[in-house]
């Protein structure tokens, strides 16, 4: 899709806190929107260490149903929720995207940390 930087006030209203909405083709600012998936495949990203977001409540759309298309290529992601953005509820999207994946997830400051086991750590922890 195509994305412009959003003139509504959102928290603060100070620069760091601006959202991106979609838009027309020709709409004045537009810029092209690119999936994570898509992003990976045209690098040839294989595998992504740490994936950080901190993407003012577009992490609705990023943890929405199409994350599975790319989420086994993540080892560890550092991301803010927002549960009050114009994408809805990022922090209930985000743990929906989350249950069922073999991450261990925690907490530090405004960040959700989510770790998967490294390979060797989930072989030893099988059953012999």
């Amino acid at each position: 899709c195509h994305l412009r930087i959003s003139d509504a006030p959102y928290r603060d209203n100070l620069e760091w806190s601006r959202q991106v909405v979609e838009c027309a083709v020709g709409d004045p600012g537009a810029l092209r929107g690119v999936g994570l998936r898509e992003l990976l495949d045209e690098h040839g990203i294989g595998r992504v260490s740490l994936l950080k977001c901190d993407i003012e409540g577009a992490e609705v759309v990023l943890f929405g149903p199409s994350c599975h298309a790319w989420l086994d290529r993540v080892d560890a992601i550092a991301i803010e929720l927002h549960a009050d953005s114009m994408f809805g509820d990022g922090f209930a999207v985000f743990h929906a995207a989350m249950r069922g994946q073999p991450f261990a997830l925690s907490t530090s400051g405004e960040f959700t940390l989510c770790r998967r086991p490294s390979s060797a750590a989930v072989a030893a922890a099988a059953p012999r």
